[in-house]
């Protein structure tokens, strides 16, 4: 990998090592308030359910604004079909994950994450989703394709801007988006994001047979639904802008279909 020194904790092995050093000082008493690992296991065990809001969205107004807009996005996106197998990478204790499969008419969500307190939060919790912990790298496979692939704010393409590191997740996760299916990685403007990069990887996105990412604004839970979805995103725009800083968008990306 050509992550620079202070960049190598987004390696999967170096986040499993992570999780333990995590768990084990909360076990301790320790205060995991300032980590997702340790956040999730304090949510797991009991010993704090607070900590994890910072760390996994939790709120039902955010959650219910998120799965309407994913739902009419992806409408446009697919059409018509009826089931939808959708999965969730990087899911936390997978609220998102159930809520997306709620909301969304003939979802079959499917929810993984490297953090084994999450997963096992998100089988307790929500069972009627299939949950499982996987350390996603270049060496992805889940032995199968998805209709959907989503990612909400996924370490690997938010907390860097190495063009070879996007290349690799991006290829690990295009190998798992159906022949018809779609790719959506939902950020917040960031300078080391692939928010930034997402026009660099023009090429990369049609090498690995998908077509490049078009960028929609996620509009502010805020603004009532009964508004129009262009008006609803240009406003959000408009206040992150006078606020000083970037709007969230979702980055979607089609399998190219053979001519």
């Amino acid at each position: 990998m050509t992550l620079p020194d202070d960049e190598k904790w987004l390696l999967a092995e170096n986040l499993q090592r992570q999780e333990k050093e995590d768990i084990a000082n909360v076990a301790k008493g320790g205060d995991g308030s300032l980590c997702d690992f340790g956040s999730y296991y304090a949510l797991l065990t009991g010993k704090n359910t607070e900590w994890a809001k910072a760390h996994a969205v939790d709120d039902e107004r955010y959650l219910t604004s998120y799965a309407r807009q994913l739902k009419q996005l992806l409408s446009r996106e697919r059409g018509a079909r009826g089931a939808m197998r959708l999965l969730d990478v990087g899911c936390g204790p997978g609220r998102l994950t159930w809520t997306l499969s709620r909301d969304i008419p003939g979802c079959r969500a499917r929810g993984i994450d490297i953090s084994e307190s999450a997963i096992a939060y998100g089988r307790r919790r929500y069972p009627n989703c299939r949950f499982d912990v996987v350390a996603v790298d270049g060496a992805l496979e889940l032995g199968g394709s998805f209709d959907v692939v989503h990612a909400r704010e996924f370490y690997p393409f938010t907390r860097t801007s190495d063009l070879a590191f996007h290349r690799t997740h991006l290829q690990a996760l295009a190998r798992h988006v159906d022949k018809s299916g779609v790719l959506v990685i939902t950020l917040l403007s960031a300078p080391k994001s692939l928010a930034e990069n997402s026009a660099a990887l023009a090429s990369s996105m049609e090498e690995i047979g998908m077509t490049p990412f078009r960028r929609v604004t996620l509009a502010s839970a805020k603004v009532p639904s009964w508004i129009p979805s262009s008006v609803a995103r240009a406003a959000t725009e408009l206040a992150a802008h006078l606020a000083g800083r970037g709007a969230v968008h979702f980055y979607i990306s089609r399998r190219v279909r053979p001519s």
